[in-house]
């Protein structure tokens, strides 16, 4: 499997918070000479990039502003960052969608976005060819696998945050559970990603992993609040439940022990002390 890995990601791409050296990275996952359509689109993708960034050097030139950043983010994508110092009057009418930030303007114009759209369209059709190649490479799942009429093997992976799965690897032997390691430090998630043995439980990892996204903090607290209410919600009602089926957990349970003394090897002594045992408990109501 590491080997098939290794023909087609490129082991030089790393993960990367910052936004637009992840976009670079995953445009660049998979190795050049794959598939050629993939590899023009990246081309193109560059020299679009590389516009962009030509173009602020140009707004600097031209308005005089050598302090023009051109950062990048998920949801924005491409824009101006002008400090107001710089703007000793009205600022041009070339500059469009201006907002007031701190001590800063941000801004795009008409050109910045006729780019953004392309390189925007380019990202997609990247990100697309890159999930139809590893489709194509992927593993391969057999029909009929497991049955006398199958003598192939294969392999399947899942990800999922249903935790209920995991129990699966206590059921078959060739279950195996994985995790991508994750600390949670002052009630923050730290990723660390390194794949690790067994079950990572994370209590409430939906609302931690909100904080992480930037969620706004009374989303996350309205959230909370809910998710607290349904806790005590569930707790109530397990607690009913438990009292309310307890006589039908009782009478599952004695059918249980009964089934196993009728097909145990013991003697009649062991066996006629063990159904008086289980009388007993029953009638006491301690029969776990």
């Amino acid at each position: 499997m590491m080997t098939r890995i290794g023909d087609v990601i490129d082991e030089d791409v790393v993960h990367s918070r910052a936004p637009f050296v992840a976009c670079t990275q995953q445009c660049f996952a998979i190795k050049a000479e794959i598939d050629g359509l993939l590899d023009v689109a990246r081309r193109s993708f560059c020299d679009t990039s590389e516009a962009i960034h030509n173009l602020a050097t140009k707004y600097r030139e031209e308005f005089y502003m050598p302090n023009l950043k051109i950062p990048y983010n998920n949801r924005l994508g491409f824009y101006f960052i002008i400090p107001q110092k710089d703007i000793t009057e009205k600022l041009p009418n070339k500059f469009i969608q201006v907002v007031r930030h701190g001590k800063n303007v941000h801004c795009s114009s008409f050109e910045l976005a006729s780019m953004m759209v392309q390189w925007q369209s380019m990202l997609d059709g990247i990100l697309s060819s890159r999930a139809y190649i590893l489709i194509l490479l992927s593993l391969v799942i057999v029909d009929e696998l497991g049955r006398a009429t199958s003598s192939l093997k294969a392999y399947t992976v899942f990800a999922t945050h249903m935790e209920g799965l995991s129990e699966l690897a206590t059921m078959y032997p060739n279950v195996k559970i994985l995790h991508f390691e994750v600390d949670l430090r002052n009630n923050r998630l730290d990723f660390k990603f390194q794949l690790k043995d067994g079950v990572r439980r994370v209590p409430h990892y939906g609302l931690l992993l909100a904080r992480v996204a930037g969620l706004p903090a009374s989303v996350i607290d309205t959230a909370t609040s809910i998710t607290s209410r349904i806790t005590e919600q569930e707790m109530v009602r397990m607690d009913a439940n438990c009292e309310q089926y307890r006589s039908l957990e009782m009478a599952y349970q004695a059918v249980q022990r009964l089934i196993c003394l009728k097909y145990s090897n013991q003697g009649d002594d062991y066996i006629r002390e063990a159904l008086q045992d289980l009388k007993e408990s029953y009638a006491a109501g301690k029969l776990t």
